[in-house]
């Protein structure tokens, strides 16, 4: 436990600090998530800790703060979707994803759905992912993002585990689309090929 401690503590000071920046053959993550760039990608080859980071960069509290800083005066959200090869048919594949990302994003802001439901009431008839086709999860996220008057941070991980290889292709054109939006920032994983 303590060595973990030690290496998640010298991750987080790689990653948060903006020192010795001239000897990194990469963009500083803090630059990133306070720039107006909307993309960052980390690659990686199998087995490399792209997940583990992936995990630590969403789910850890500095990184709620920078984005709050980059939100300002709005406030920021973070969603994140871990595409994983050896799982469900859900966990491998673009309906999945966009499924887990307009819940998590509907949870937290329930306002909007509301919103939503009130000027398309046939949305509440849909009760489960199955009444749900992707084209519809598609069209569905820019609308209920750019209802949002907030930012969005989105951590994408394993894209090179995705089930169909045109699922990447929507994935990417739907991100571009998003991220046209300053309000967008998306971190994305993948082995490099």
């Amino acid at each position: 436990m303590e060595l973990m401690n030690g290496f998640l503590k010298e991750t987080r000071e790689t990653l948060y600090s903006a020192t010795a920046i001239s000897r990194r053959s990469w963009d500083n993550f803090t630059d990133w998530l306070l720039s107006s760039s909307t993309m960052y990608w980390i690659h990686g080859k199998a087995g490399s800790g792209k997940s583990t980071l992936m995990h630590f960069l969403s789910k850890h509290e500095t990184m709620q703060e920078l984005l709050d800083n980059w939100a300002k005066p709005q406030t920021a959200i973070i969603l994140s979707w871990y595409f994983w090869n050896s799982g469900s048919q859900a966990q491998r594949s673009l309906k999945g994803a966009l499924c887990a990302l307009l819940y998590q994003f509907v949870s937290t802001q329930p306002g909007v759905a509301t919103d939503f439901l009130r000027t398309d009431p046939h949305l509440s008839s849909r009760k489960s992912s199955a009444d749900w086709s992707q084209a519809d999860l598609i069209n569905l996220v820019p609308k209920m993002f750019s209802a949002f008057k907030g930012r969005i941070a989105v951590f994408l991980d394993g894209l090179d585990e995705f089930d169909r290889d045109e699922d990447v292709k929507a994935l990417l054109d739907l991100l571009h689309s998003l991220t046209k939006s300053s309000s967008v920032k998306v971190c994305l994983s993948s082995r490099p090929e």
